[in-house]
């Protein structure tokens, strides 16, 4: 329902970042907000209470602020369903304080202190980290190769795995081939998600390449995770949150602007990740080199990305939800989540 805004928000951060930073950056504008609530209710707000009328759920969780914007609009004018709130990003985003929030989801200590200054009751908060499958999870140093040999990859060479989310946003040919230009010897496994237009030129350009692996959409990224010596990514927060719990070393590059950039932010002041910057580092050939021999700074980082971790699986959010709102056992087949 959201996916025609959701595909707007990532053509503005991509073509205008500078403008999508300046709004962001507003969020402490109630001006701004109320521009942005008035203009989700006239676009979703029909079509949602027509949805919800129709589907009837005992629950509504929203995993992006956009949907809890309008459903706390309805809760205002008299929706009596109980609304989760589930923060997947580690910064302070204002969108998702919205009002009539039954219970909020939150990834840190710090978000909840600055949800009660918000307004919001403790009693209705939970630090339940971002979301994420159990499936992510470290892999035993014995079970490596034995991971690599069931994904097609050598066993004995390093993985530099790359992704960007869904939409696989990350990486270009020409930065693709920045990294083949390192000295050292490796594999490379790049996912790109949805994005199907670079799956198909990439999977063109390097069809002769044993040591690079193009994958598109994939359904067992923890296993690419677990067999990775390390991931570079954009710090979106689902993707960060699975490589800590796969303990997974993180070199971000690209913040987007918003979110990504609080992300990359709370990484690097917890000394969790590398971030790579071309005006600092020369070529990403280079830095990579640098990064594979040094295999300490790679357990440091991975160490103190796991100490961030506090990540509960939706089945278990699920479970928390049904307890605390009196939910019926049943009643989580009647839930509405409200995704990007």
């Amino acid at each position: 329902m959201f996916s025609a805004l959701n595909n707007y928000y990532l053509k503005t951060i991509q073509s205008q970042p500078s403008i999508y930073r300046h709004f962001y950056n507003k969020k402490q504008s109630t001006c701004f907000w109320s521009i942005l609530s008035t203009c989700l209710h006239l676009t979703y707000f029909a079509k949602l209470r027509s949805f919800i009328a129709d589907y009837k759920p005992n629950i509504i969780v929203c995993t992006h602020p956009f949907p809890a914007i309008v459903i706390s609009r309805m809760k205002q004018l008299g929706l009596n369903i109980p609304l989760a709130v589930a923060i997947t990003d580690y910064g302070y985003n204002e969108a998702w304080y919205v009002q009539g929030i039954n219970m909020l989801l939150v990834t840190t200590k710090e978000q909840q202190s600055f949800a009660m200054i918000k307004g919001i009751s403790r009693e209705r908060i939970y630090i339940s980290g971002v979301p994420i499958a159990s499936e992510f999870k470290p892999a035993a140093p014995k079970d490596k190769p034995k991971i690599k040999k069931q994904l097609g990859l050598e066993e004995k060479l390093p993985v530099v795995l790359i992704m960007g989310g869904g939409l696989g946003l990350t990486m270009g040919p020409d930065q693709l081939q920045s990294i083949r230009n390192s000295t050292t010897p490796k594999q490379i496994v790049l996912i790109t998600g949805n994005n199907k237009q670079l799956y198909s030129k990439l999977t063109l350009k390097y069809k002769d390449q044993k040591s690079i692996h193009i994958q598109g959409w994939v359904d067992n990224i923890h296993q690419y995770m677990q067999a990775a010596d390390f991931l570079l990514t954009k710090p979106g927060g689902v993707t960060i949150t699975e490589a800590m719990a796969t303990e997974t070393p993180i070199i971000l590059m690209e913040a987007l602007p918003g979110q990504e950039e609080e992300n990359l932010d709370f990484l690097l002041k917890n000394r969790a990740a590398l971030y790579y910057e071309q005006e600092k580092h020369g070529s990403m050939a280079t830095f990579l080199d640098t990064v594979i021999a040094d295999t300490k700074q790679l357990e440091d980082i991975s160490k103190n990305a796991s100490l961030l971790l506090s990540s509960h699986s939706p089945e278990d959010i699920a479970r928390l939800l049904n307890t605390r709102m009196n939910l019926s056992a049943t009643g989580f087949g009647g839930a509405y989540y409200g995704l990007s």
